[in-house]
């Protein structure tokens, strides 16, 4: 398998596993309680920029966004719930975690090393 292969192959995994995400990522309404995926919002947001013409792009919306409601006033945004937190990473504790790794890795210099293996 060539290099151009395996990234392709990579590409189509990471694309199914958006595509789960999206489906079980919730936006909940702050006002109504209105629910709605980030797959189903997402959607929407494409076929509206659709109907406003061809040279309309829209971007997608992640779990840092939100979005108003469309059966009332209010704004939606991420609620995680279990099967969505498999999905993503929180950025503080990722940080927090590598510190934790970076400062323990500096702690081990070449001479605390020889005494363990000695």
């Amino acid at each position: 398998m060539s290099i151009k292969q395996a990234a392709e192959e990579l590409l189509k995994v990471a694309d199914e596993i958006e595509k789960e995400a999206a489906e079980v990522t919730e936006f909940v309404c702050d006002q109504c309680n209105h629910t709605a995926t980030l797959a189903l919002i997402n959607e929407k947001r494409r076929e509206a920029a659709k109907q406003a013409g061809e040279n309309v792009t829209v971007s997608e919306i992640t779990v840092n966004d939100s979005v108003n409601c469309p059966a009332c006033d209010g704004i939606m945004t991420y609620r995680p719930t279990e099967a969505s937190e498999e999905y993503y990473i929180d950025e503080d504790k990722a940080t927090k975690d590598n510190d934790e790794s970076k400062e323990a890795s500096e702690s081990l210099d070449y001479d605390s090393l020889q005494k363990y293996l000695n």
